[in-house]
């Protein structure tokens, strides 16, 4: 399991094309294993970063979603609750919003 999520973090890693590669939130999205599931331009099995964005949601409705997980808002497929702190959350959901 670890090297299928390996491999997909390293097909996605490109998904961060626009996003500064010296940006301490990239690393943490890459640490805490979001490329296996969400991309910036394209949906895999979550959503794409950018259409999340352009929903409009805040900063504190999406960090609360990473933390607790979400499910409906974007079809039947859950995301499940990660494991994050409430920094860590509200960092992703910044930069998320950001795109």
């Amino acid at each position: 399991m670890k090297s299928l999520i390996a491999i997909l973090m390293l097909v996605s890693t490109s998904a961060f094309a626009g996003v500064s590669p010296n940006n301490p939130v990239m690393d943490l999205a890459k640490k805490k294993s979001c490329l296996a599931c969400h991309n910036i331009e394209r949906k895999m099995v979550g959503p794409a970063w950018k259409d999340v964005a352009k929903k409009g949601e805040s900063v504190e409705v999406l960090a609360k979603s990473i933390k607790e997980g979400s499910m409906g808002k974007w079809g039947q497929i859950p995301m499940p609750p990660q494991s994050v702190t409430d920094a860590e959350a509200k960092m992703l959901a910044e930069m998320i919003r950001g795109l």
